[in-house]
């Protein structure tokens, strides 16, 4: 682990190996770093912003800030991976050097899972257990070797972008491909009065089978992907913006303030003016 503070406030590099095991990452999980999966063994499902992605051994899931998302069990209970969660300030003095230049380009490609040619998979493995070892040791020059590192991956991975933008060919049921609907309204309309009810009448769906359905396919139930949904908009709005909390509630879809305060405090510990004053420098 890093021995400067600030440092390990901006960076985390952490393996995890799990067998016989099952495991489902809490429903509550945003933040405002850039994230790095890759998976060195296993299969999982990954759920990131209104999709559920298959990945397996050798695939890559870059993660923006402010996604929502979630790793699910497959059929396999085994999986090995490796994060990587980089916040922008932590390669800002270094990423000055090239001005105009994206370093987080491979980000923004709007395909999370990304499948890297077997004869470069080595490579990039090397480099990620390079900066783990690294980020463990926390050497003196620690620190420094992680963001020569880092930057190395980046403009690699940008590199690769040609292979990277290639279809993934996923075939998706009847009953996902609409409950990947129903998400992408809810991301879109949270703000307005969406109930169980008033989604079941619009999509021509039964009240039971949708709230089955989607905890069983998105990996939340419905009510807690709507307050997640909810509650990431708020952060990003209490964050960058000066509106009152009264009004932010209002924005994200609260007829009321209380209500608002108690659901962002039961998630994030935090009341909405608390989080407005600490929110920069946390991830949630």
């Amino acid at each position: 682990m890093l021995h400067n503070d600030t440092s390990k406030q901006l960076i985390e590099v952490n393996y995890t190996k799990r067998e016989e095991e099952l495991f489902n990452m809490d429903v509550s999980h945003s933040h405002s770093d850039y994230e790095l999966y890759y998976l060195l063994d296993g299969e999982r499902y990954y759920f990131i912003k209104d999709q559920s992605y298959p990945i397996k051994k050798g695939d890559l899931v870059l993660i923006p800030p402010h996604v929502l998302h979630k790793t699910m069990n497959k059929s396999a209970i085994n999986h090995e991976r490796l994060l990587v969660a980089i916040n922008v300030a932590f390669l800002e003095p270094l990423m000055l050097q090239m001005p105009g230049y994206d370093w987080f380009q491979c980000f923004n490609t709007g395909q999370p899972v990304l499948t890297i040619n077997p004869k470069n998979q080595a490579y990039v493995q090397l480099l990620l257990f390079k900066i783990l070892t690294a980020y463990e040791e926390a050497k003196d020059d620690s620190t420094y070797y992680i963001k020569v590192l880092l930057l190395k991956l980046l403009l690699q991975l940008n590199r690769y972008l040609e292979e990277f933008t290639k279809e993934r060919r996923i075939h998706y049921t009847s009953k996902q491909l609409k409950l990947f609907e129903i998400v992408r309204y809810i991301n879109d309309h949270y703000m307005e009065n969406i109930t169980l009810t008033s989604l079941s009448t619009q999509f021509y769906i039964s009240p039971y089978y949708l709230s089955h359905s989607f905890k069983d396919v998105i990996g939340f139930s419905f009510s807690d992907y709507l307050t997640q949904v909810r509650l990431l908009e708020a952060k990003k709005l209490l964050q960058y913006s000066s509106r009152s909390i009264t009004h932010v509630s209002e924005l994200v879809g609260y007829e009321s303030s209380t209500h608002f305060g108690r659901a962002f405090k039961k998630n994030n510990q935090l009341t909405p003016s608390q989080y407005r004053k600490n929110g920069s420098h946390l991830n949630s």
